[in-house]
């Protein structure tokens, strides 16, 4: 049997096995690799949820790594405890454990007056 000229069994081959949904005739690796993250329907098929991941993770470590500040707390009181959560929006056993010094966070300051300039 003879392929019209712009089809050959290579890409015949690419097709169905990109397409078939499993690995066939190699590793599981070899099919994502050489089959599926070539196949332009794949990527564009899964385009959105590549994204969405993306997006989710971005929010997470925005959310896990981001500074919060309270200027300033006196003593491990539940006035404290209640400003703390209210400032750094925590919930308030978390803030009760911040400000009785049972909860390990990390602490930023700067000087209170302005830098001298060069």
């Amino acid at each position: 049997m003879v392929l019209p000229q712009r089809i050959h069994a290579q890409a015949l081959r690419h097709s169905a096995q990109a397409h078939h949904g499993r690995a066939r005739n190699n590793t599981q690796t070899t099919h994502e690799r050489d089959y599926q993250l070539l196949d332009e329907d794949i990527r564009d098929a899964s385009r959105g949820a590549v994204e969405l991941g993306l997006a989710q993770a971005l929010a997470s470590a925005r959310q896990t790594v981001a500074m919060r500040l309270v200027e300033q707390v006196d003593g491990d009181t539940e006035e404290a405890a209640e400003l703390v959560a209210k400032e750094v929006e925590v919930d308030i056993e978390v803030a009760r454990r911040i400000v009785g010094g049972r909860l390990r966070t990390p602490v930023a300051s700067w000087p209170s007056s302005p830098a001298p300039s060069c």
